[in-house]
């Protein structure tokens, strides 16, 4: 069974994005549409955590994470974040698993890997 096979016929994927970047965020347009997600796009932080009020969502998110992810925390937000950046070498991926993340991926996206970390995100959230 794929990770597909596994979140069928349960809740459809939510994602919360707060991407700066133009391209990126018309990739997740365009992938959400594919893949069913339900996709909300926060402009900054406060709608970001305004929408994770309302249901269980998987974060992706560029900029400031550590902050992004302190208030995540703080909030008690029901997340898992992965953090969009230009580079993901294992000292940023390790940081951000130490600190609560979830995943780190490249930006601009891979659509095969951004579709892969958000479903395995929000199947760990689903448990």
């Amino acid at each position: 069974m794929n990770i597909r096979q596994a979140i069928s016929g349960k809740e459809r994927v939510r994602v919360v994005a707060l991407i700066d970047g133009a391209a990126e965020r018309a990739t997740l347009h365009t992938l959400a549409a594919r893949e069913s997600w339900r996709l909300a796009i926060a402009h900054d932080h406060q709608a970001l955590l305004r929408e994770l009020r309302q249901a269980p969502a998987v974060v992706v998110c560029e900029g400031d994470w550590r902050a992004i992810l302190e208030s995540l925390r703080a909030a008690g937000a029901r997340c898992r974040m992965i953090l969009a950046a230009p580079q993901t070498v294992d000292k940023l991926w390790l940081e951000v698993l130490e600190l609560g993340g979830y995943d780190v991926v490249t930006s601009p996206f891979h659509e095969r890997r951004l579709i892969d970390a958000i479903d395995h995100a929000w199947a760990e959230l689903m448990k």
